[in-house]
């Protein structure tokens, strides 16, 4: 029967057992006596105990991790240090286990209580004065952080040791502040990722002002940042909390800014089949415009163009001389090369595009371009629909350096390509991109000084991020001499 003070005790600085626990209390008072011990010394008759049942079957509950949380707030290594000796920690956490014998190879942790010590966990409370006390959720990231990043697979590490501790909805929960907290931590070291859909796109992803924040705060915690760098993390993360903000998120009828807009822009709609365009509008699209936008757009849609045909529309920016231009048809292979080469050839300067693609093969382009003279539509339509029936030669670009990046963004691969400002350099991008056979989401265009600075989002056809074969693809194609892209 279990004493009414419970099996251990502290007397005189040492930790006693009273009694005879059951073998299935073996994690329960483990967990127990490594929280005293870290002001306190295990009695004989505690070791004794544990030796007696090292061989037993164990079993993890709920009740043991938050045993657990609370061992690790103490940040003393003479707790673990109990958990290995008992040999639990191997048989209960062995990917604990694991990390401490990582730890211990190297020489300088061989024998010193450092190899038991959590860092993130500690810099979380060191964090605490600025950015509040950590929550539990928050020290189990942290452990996930310190347990697994060394290990020879990451991932498998982390899922395995989470579906242990945590029941399966928490596991995820805890996943994605880890996932979350190295997607900000990347995004901080990127300069040109501030522009208002990376950002729409950050929040959607993230989804609510608690779990940004529980994010943000990892962030922190996985290590000094410079400066810059920690001034970019905190301006991003204002940015995002103004998205949180915005009134579009707050209707009963939408979940995130993705579904205000869509529902926003069905509204606007009167026709059944333009709504049930809206409806399956990609998010990365519907995040791109306004909802206003997205209904004019989803009307050029809808009835969908026969194969070939294209219908444009033009409408006038705000600023001086910048003119949209959208442009719905089928989708057809390099049809963005095929576009640009068309606004290339009548002199327009591309600033910026955005690409949606329907799963019926419906595609609706909309670039923003420089022009003193409104394009004509009728005109930019019937150069398309020649440009497509004809094989495109794009020109080599030269000189163009294409960086790629997978870690700043949730759902994309970033490319950013920097060199000469040339003729047709977006052609040979947007051609490049096609004989890889690379999706495009989006492109921003920037020339300064002669030098160009394009930014696009992309993933592979099945909306995957870039692997390293796919990006050699690209950079292949990039670096070809006038290869006909199959339109």
């Amino acid at each position: 029967m279990r004493p009414a003070d419970g099996w251990l005790s502290v007397e005189h600085g040492v930790v006693g057992v009273h009694g005879a626990p059951p073998p299935s209390e073996t994690i329960h008072l483990a967990l127990h006596a490594a929280v005293l011990t870290t002001h306190a010394l295990p009695s004989t008759e505690l070791l004794e105990w544990f030796s007696t049942h090292r061989h037993e079957p164990l079993t993890w509950d709920r009740a043991d991790t938050s045993s657990l949380v609370r061992l690790l707030r103490t940040h003393e290594p003479s707790g673990g240090q109990l958990l290995e000796s008992t040999g639990v920690l191997e048989r209960a956490i062995p990917e604990i286990a694991a990390a401490i014998r990582r730890r211990r190879a190297d020489a300088e942790n061989l024998d010193s209580p450092t190899a038991f010590r959590f860092r993130v966990a500690e810099r979380l409370d060191d964090l605490a004065i600025e950015t509040g006390h950590p929550s539990d959720d928050l020290v189990l990231a942290g452990l996930v952080i310190d347990v697994c990043s060394e290990a020879s697979a990451p991932r498998t590490c982390w899922s395995t040791l989470l579906d242990r501790l945590l029941p399966a909805a928490e596991a995820r929960r805890i996943s994605a502040i880890v996932s979350d907290a190295r997607l900000l931590r990347a995004s901080a070291d990127d300069p040109r990722g501030f522009e208002e859909r990376e950002i729409l796109q950050l929040a959607t992803h993230l989804g609510s002002t608690a779990h940004t924040r529980d994010a943000y705060q990892l962030a922190l915690a996985l290590g000094a940042l410079t400066t810059w760098d920690r001034v970019a993390l905190d301006e991003r993360l204002g940015l995002i909390d103004e998205v949180f903000d915005n009134p579009e998120l707050t209707g009963s009828d939408a979940t995130g800014l993705a579904a205000a807009r869509r529902l926003t822009a069905q509204r606007m709609a009167t026709d059944d089949v333009v709504i049930e365009r809206l409806r399956f509008a990609p998010v990365s699209y519907v995040l791109s415009h306004t909802s206003e936008e997205l209904a004019d757009q989803a009307r050029l849609i809808d009835p969908l163009p026969l194969p070939g045909c294209v219908r444009v529309a033009v409408a006038p920016e705000p600023e001086p001389n910048r003119w949209a231009i959208a442009v719905a048809c089928r989708d057809a292979n390099a049809l963005l090369a095929h576009l640009t080469s068309v606004l290339t050839r009548r002199g327009f300067d591309i600033i910026d595009a955005t690409i949606g693609t329907w799963p019926d093969g419906a595609v609706l382009d909309s670039f923003v371009v420089l022009s003193e003279d409104a394009p004509n539509a009728s005109e930019l339509a019937g150069d398309f629909e020649s440009s497509l029936r004809r094989r495109l030669r794009a020109p080599a670009g030269i000189d163009l350096i294409a960086d790629f990046n997978n870690e700043v963004l949730p759902w994309h691969t970033v490319c950013d390509v920097n060199g000469p400002d040339q003729p047709g350099a977006l052609l040979s991008i947007s051609a490049a991109f096609a004989r890889a056979k690379v999706v495009v989401y989006s492109a921003r265009i920037s020339t300064t000084e002669q030098t160009i600075q394009d930014r696009f989002t992309i993933s592979d056809r099945l909306g995957r991020k870039l692997d390293d074969p796919s990006i050699e693809r690209v950079q292949r194609a990039l670096a070809g001499e006038g290869k006909r892209v199959n339109g």
